[in-house]
């Protein structure tokens, strides 16, 4: 299951997109991986979340920080 927050810029927004995993030796984050996006309007996160294979987004609304989950169905 992959994670992903939007929150609010000066200008524009931030779009995390991350797949959590346990910390190992060898694991120094909480993840597998981690992408940040700078888009201008809430609408770019939803098309950019629907390009990953096997899930779909609702529409994105955003007046403040958002987080969600996203379940890839293989």
């Amino acid at each position: 299951m992959m994670h992903y927050s939007i929150k609010p810029l000066a200008t524009g927004y931030r779009l995390t997109i991350w797949e959590p995993a346990p910390l190992t030796p060898d694991r120094v984050q909480p993840f597998l991986f981690k992408l940040n996006f700078t888009i201008l309007y809430p609408q770019e996160a939803e098309k950019i979340l629907d390009l990953i294979p096997g899930q779909k987004t609702q529409a994105v609304k955003v007046k403040g920080p958002i987080s969600g989950q996203l379940a890839l169905l293989v």
